[in-house]
Protein backbone atom coordinates (compact mmCIF):
# COMPACT_ATOMS: atom_id res chain seq x y z
CA UNK A 1 0.00 0.00 0.00
CA UNK A 2 2.79 2.27 0.88
CA UNK A 3 4.59 1.81 -2.58
CA UNK A 4 0.91 1.87 -4.48
CA UNK A 5 0.48 5.29 -2.21
CA UNK A 6 3.90 6.79 -3.21
CA UNK A 7 3.88 5.63 -6.98
CA UNK A 8 0.45 7.55 -7.66
CA UNK A 9 1.81 10.52 -5.88
CA UNK A 10 4.98 10.61 -8.18
CA UNK A 11 2.96 10.47 -11.26
CA UNK A 12 4.29 7.13 -12.60
CA UNK A 13 1.07 6.00 -13.85
CA UNK A 14 0.02 6.06 -17.49
CA UNK A 15 -3.20 7.74 -16.55
CA UNK A 16 -1.73 10.05 -14.13
CA UNK A 17 1.32 11.92 -15.79
CA UNK A 18 1.88 15.48 -15.63
CA UNK A 19 0.88 16.54 -19.20
CA UNK A 20 3.63 19.16 -19.92
CA UNK A 21 7.20 20.03 -18.08
CA UNK A 22 5.53 23.01 -17.42
CA UNK A 23 3.11 21.18 -14.88
CA UNK A 24 6.15 18.75 -13.40
CA UNK A 25 8.65 21.57 -12.82
CA UNK A 26 5.57 23.85 -11.20
CA UNK A 27 4.65 20.70 -9.27
CA UNK A 28 8.09 19.14 -8.11
CA UNK A 29 10.29 22.36 -8.97
CA UNK A 30 12.63 20.00 -10.92
CA UNK A 31 13.63 16.98 -13.00
CA UNK A 32 16.69 15.00 -12.18
CA UNK A 33 16.92 13.58 -15.92
CA UNK A 34 15.48 11.93 -18.81
CA UNK A 35 14.28 8.76 -17.39
CA UNK A 36 12.25 10.97 -14.49
CA UNK A 37 10.89 13.15 -17.78
CA UNK A 38 9.67 10.20 -19.26
CA UNK A 39 8.19 8.71 -16.50
CA UNK A 40 5.71 11.29 -15.17
CA UNK A 41 6.11 13.71 -18.40
CA UNK A 42 3.32 12.69 -21.51
CA UNK A 43 4.64 15.57 -23.24
CA UNK A 44 7.26 13.63 -25.91
CA UNK A 45 10.22 15.73 -25.22
CA UNK A 46 13.81 15.80 -23.76
CA UNK A 47 15.74 17.64 -21.39
CA UNK A 48 18.30 18.71 -23.89
CA UNK A 49 15.35 20.24 -25.97
CA UNK A 50 13.94 22.30 -22.54
CA UNK A 51 17.42 23.41 -21.84
CA UNK A 52 18.40 24.70 -25.11
CA UNK A 53 14.40 26.40 -25.71
CA UNK A 54 16.09 28.09 -21.82
CA UNK A 55 12.94 26.35 -20.11
CA UNK A 56 15.26 24.67 -17.56
CA UNK A 57 18.84 25.28 -16.74
CA UNK A 58 21.27 22.90 -14.33
CA UNK A 59 22.93 23.03 -11.18
CA UNK A 60 22.76 21.72 -7.99
CA UNK A 61 19.32 21.16 -5.89
CA UNK A 62 17.77 19.96 -2.70
CA UNK A 63 18.62 16.65 -1.77
CA UNK A 64 22.12 18.07 -3.03
CA UNK A 65 21.98 16.20 -6.47
CA UNK A 66 22.58 17.84 -9.78
CA UNK A 67 19.43 18.36 -11.78
CA UNK A 68 17.67 20.83 -13.67
CA UNK A 69 14.98 23.76 -12.72
CA UNK A 70 13.67 27.08 -13.95
CA UNK A 71 14.98 30.23 -12.85
CA UNK A 72 12.72 30.55 -10.74
CA UNK A 73 13.13 27.72 -8.40
CA UNK A 74 17.00 28.22 -8.58
CA UNK A 75 16.66 30.71 -5.84
CA UNK A 76 14.80 28.31 -3.75
CA UNK A 77 17.61 25.92 -4.02
CA UNK A 78 20.38 28.47 -3.34
CA UNK A 79 18.59 29.68 -0.14
CA UNK A 80 18.72 25.93 1.06
CA UNK A 81 22.32 26.02 0.95
CA UNK A 82 22.92 29.92 2.05
CA UNK A 83 26.39 29.83 4.29
CA UNK A 84 29.06 32.80 3.89
CA UNK A 85 31.10 32.95 1.38
CA UNK A 86 35.25 32.54 1.84
CA UNK A 87 37.34 35.79 -0.42
CA UNK A 88 37.97 33.33 -2.54
CA UNK A 89 34.16 32.88 -3.48
CA UNK A 90 33.59 36.41 -3.00
CA UNK A 91 36.08 37.11 -6.42
CA UNK A 92 34.46 34.34 -8.26
CA UNK A 93 30.78 35.23 -7.57
CA UNK A 94 31.78 38.58 -8.54
CA UNK A 95 33.93 38.06 -11.58
CA UNK A 96 31.17 35.72 -13.32
CA UNK A 97 28.10 38.31 -11.85
CA UNK A 98 29.99 40.95 -13.84
CA UNK A 99 30.56 38.81 -16.93
CA UNK A 100 27.85 36.14 -17.27
CA UNK A 101 27.56 33.94 -19.01
CA UNK A 102 31.11 32.61 -19.04
CA UNK A 103 32.51 29.20 -19.90
CA UNK A 104 34.89 27.37 -17.12
CA UNK A 105 37.59 28.09 -19.53
CA UNK A 106 37.00 32.01 -19.76
CA UNK A 107 36.54 32.05 -15.50
CA UNK A 108 39.77 30.12 -15.25
CA UNK A 109 41.27 32.74 -17.60
CA UNK A 110 40.03 36.00 -16.24
CA UNK A 111 40.17 34.60 -12.44
CA UNK A 112 43.08 35.77 -10.38
CA UNK A 113 43.44 33.02 -8.63
CA UNK A 114 45.27 29.71 -9.69
CA UNK A 115 43.63 27.38 -12.11
CA UNK A 116 43.33 24.17 -9.77
CA UNK A 117 42.15 26.55 -6.73
CA UNK A 118 39.26 28.47 -9.51
CA UNK A 119 38.29 24.81 -10.24
CA UNK A 120 38.00 23.91 -6.85
CA UNK A 121 36.03 27.29 -5.96
CA UNK A 122 33.83 26.71 -9.17
CA UNK A 123 33.10 23.14 -7.52
CA UNK A 124 32.03 24.30 -4.15
CA UNK A 125 29.70 27.36 -5.61
CA UNK A 126 28.20 24.83 -7.62
CA UNK A 127 27.69 22.23 -3.94
CA UNK A 128 26.32 25.52 -2.82
CA UNK A 129 23.86 25.69 -5.52
CA UNK A 130 25.68 29.44 -5.99
CA UNK A 131 25.65 28.46 -9.80
CA UNK A 132 23.89 27.30 -12.88
CA UNK A 133 24.59 26.20 -16.54
CA UNK A 134 22.83 27.08 -19.64
CA UNK A 135 22.31 25.07 -22.69
CA UNK A 136 26.22 25.70 -23.66
CA UNK A 137 27.31 24.66 -20.17
CA UNK A 138 28.18 28.82 -19.51
CA UNK A 139 27.98 29.87 -15.68
CA UNK A 140 25.66 32.18 -14.53
CA UNK A 141 25.22 33.68 -10.83
CA UNK A 142 21.95 32.17 -8.97
CA UNK A 143 19.99 35.18 -7.92
CA UNK A 144 19.20 35.60 -4.36
CA UNK A 145 16.13 36.60 -3.49
CA UNK A 146 16.24 37.22 -0.04
CA UNK A 147 14.47 34.23 1.47
CA UNK A 148 15.73 33.03 4.70
CA UNK A 149 17.60 29.14 4.70
CA UNK A 150 14.38 27.96 7.10
CA UNK A 151 11.66 29.49 5.15
CA UNK A 152 13.33 27.54 1.60
CA UNK A 153 14.37 24.04 3.27
CA UNK A 154 10.34 24.38 4.19
CA UNK A 155 8.96 25.01 0.86
CA UNK A 156 11.62 22.27 -0.77
CA UNK A 157 9.91 19.94 2.00
CA UNK A 158 6.37 20.90 0.90
CA UNK A 159 7.44 20.01 -2.39
CA UNK A 160 8.68 17.08 -1.69
CA UNK A 161 5.43 15.98 0.72
CA UNK A 162 3.55 16.62 -2.49
CA UNK A 163 5.91 14.36 -4.52
CA UNK A 164 5.99 11.52 -2.37
CA UNK A 165 3.22 11.58 -0.21
CA UNK A 166 4.67 10.61 3.02
CA UNK A 167 8.21 10.49 4.76
CA UNK A 168 9.23 9.37 8.72
CA UNK A 169 11.05 12.32 10.02
CA UNK A 170 14.52 10.03 10.05
CA UNK A 171 13.98 9.34 6.54
CA UNK A 172 13.37 13.60 5.37
CA UNK A 173 16.65 14.14 7.42
CA UNK A 174 18.65 11.67 5.56
CA UNK A 175 16.96 12.65 2.11
CA UNK A 176 17.75 16.25 2.41
CA UNK A 177 20.80 16.09 3.93
CA UNK A 178 19.22 18.15 7.19
CA UNK A 179 20.18 17.78 10.54
CA UNK A 180 17.53 16.41 12.69
CA UNK A 181 16.88 19.54 14.79
CA UNK A 182 16.19 21.80 11.77
CA UNK A 183 13.72 18.79 10.20
CA UNK A 184 11.64 18.99 13.05
CA UNK A 185 11.21 22.36 13.26
CA UNK A 186 10.36 22.09 9.45
CA UNK A 187 7.87 19.24 10.18
CA UNK A 188 6.05 21.14 13.44
CA UNK A 189 6.05 24.31 11.00
CA UNK A 190 4.08 22.47 8.20
CA UNK A 191 1.91 20.19 10.88
CA UNK A 192 0.74 24.06 12.61
CA UNK A 193 0.03 25.00 8.83
CA UNK A 194 -2.04 21.87 8.49
CA UNK A 195 -0.01 20.27 5.83
CA UNK A 196 1.09 17.11 8.05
Amino acid sequence: EYVSYVFRRQRVSKHSKYATVDQCIAARGYIRNDQELYTRVAEKTSIKKQVERGLLVKMTLSPPYVGYTTLDFAPLFRAAKESAMDEDTLLIHALIQDRQPLSRREIIDHSPLSAERTAEVLGAMSKQSLLYQDADSYYSIVPSRGIGNVQALTEIVRMHFDDFGIFSAEGLAQFMGMRMGVTREILANLEDEGLL
